[in-house]
């Protein structure tokens, strides 16, 4: 602590049955100091306390930080997976119209019939309908995204460049570890400390408090301001009794505490568990998407043959069209699980705390 300086002055004037003589006005300066050597532990703890507050407001920036990431990650995302939803409906419209002109010459050749013909307009009428509806959905997952920035959301449209493929979810995790790398975690252990230093000031009630005091001045009158001063010491302040008033504030500081204390084992737990649920959902989102990917190649291949297996009579419609259709549901499972696999990272990264923003100091 640094020592604390202070400067005095007066003047006075007296008078006796309202007579006053040349000189009878009084004048003094001084100036005075003080250092404190010993507070009981009450400025360390202050100093403790300041800088745990500064954790805790470090830790709320930090889960601030992955909030904000996971909000911006997340509709980016979604613009993104809007994007290509409209590039895939884009095929499989052009695909559901060049089936209709199968059927339709197949149909004009006396080789299908009508039933077939109005089967396979209606899912080209479903293609085109499903086509506006997700650039309709762009439209909207672009005003989210704007509005996550914080910009205008009728600006000028733009688009959102990426791939749709995930990160590599971890093998291993030591769950413990990971938890304590956390701002949640690093909020609970700045409370006890800030706990800590509380039990400390507060116990510093029961010490002395030990200062050098050192004053130096001059005093006198209109004619003679010349009389000096000046001492030098050591202060001794010492409670003996405060009413009870110290006991409360140990006890009431030790409550705290306790609780920062209970509060911090309940959080790494709570931490230890949406760790585990978070990657869980990573590491099967992202498998999924395998599966998902290979389902898909499978479709398309039995659907290239199918369509050669019909065109050239070996095929029933019927059987032709449910290929067909799992070809198409296969490759928008699979643009599905890419998103929620996205997502699912997204999620992951929020349980571990990581924000892409950087705090300049």
């Amino acid at each position: 602590r640094r020592p604390q300086l202070s400067l005095g002055g007066g003047a006075e004037h007296a008078e006796q049955d309202g007579q006053g003589t040349a000189g009878d006005a009084s004048l003094s300066a001084s100036v005075s100091a003080e250092q404190a050597l010993y507070t009981g532990g009450r400025l360390a703890a202050s100093v403790d306390s300041a800088r745990a507050a500064l954790e805790s407001a470090q830790a709320n920036y930090d889960s601030a930080n992955a909030e904000v990431t996971y909000s911006l990650r997340s509709a980016f995302v979604n613009l993104l997976h809007a994007q290509e939803q409209v590039a895939v409906l884009r095929l499989i419209e052009q695909r559901r119209r060049d089936n209709l002109e199968l059927v339709g010459l197949r149909y004009e050749g006396g080789r299908e019939h009508k039933g077939s013909l109005a089967l396979i307009e209606a899912s080209f009428y479903e293609a085109q309908t499903e086509l506006r509806q997700a650039e309709r959905q762009v439209d909207s997952a672009r005003r989210v995204l704007a509005r996550t920035m914080g910009l205008a959301e009728d600006g000028p449209a733009s688009t959102v460049a990426g791939s749709l493929e995930s990160g590599a979810a971890p093998e291993s995790m030591d769950w413990t570890a990971a938890a304590e790398q956390t701002p949640a975690y690093a909020g609970a252990q700045a409370a006890i400390r800030s706990a800590e230093a509380s039990v400390r000031s507060a116990r510093s009630g029961y010490r002395p408090d030990i200062s050098l005091a050192s004053s130096a001045g001059r005093s006198g009158n209109e004619d003679a301001f010349d009389t000096d001063r000046w001492s030098v010491g050591v202060r001794l302040s010492f409670p003996f009794w405060s009413g009870g008033q110290t006991r409360q504030e140990v006890a009431q500081a030790r409550a705290q505490l306790a609780r920062a204390e209970a509060q911090e084992a309940e959080t790494l737990n709570g931490l230890v568990s949406d760790l585990s649920e978070s990657l869980l959902s990573f590491r099967n989102a992202t498998e999924n998407v395998r599966v998902q990917a290979r389902y898909f190649e499978a479709a398309d291949l039995r659907a290239e043959i199918a369509r050669e297996q019909y065109g050239a009579g070996l095929l029933t419609f019927e059987n032709w069209d449910v290929i067909e259709n799992e070809r198409i549901s296969y490759q928008r499972r699979l643009l599905e699980s890419q998103r929620a696999a996205l997502l699912a990272e997204a999620a992951w990264r929020r349980a571990t705390g990581r924000g892409a923003f950087v705090l300049e100091e």
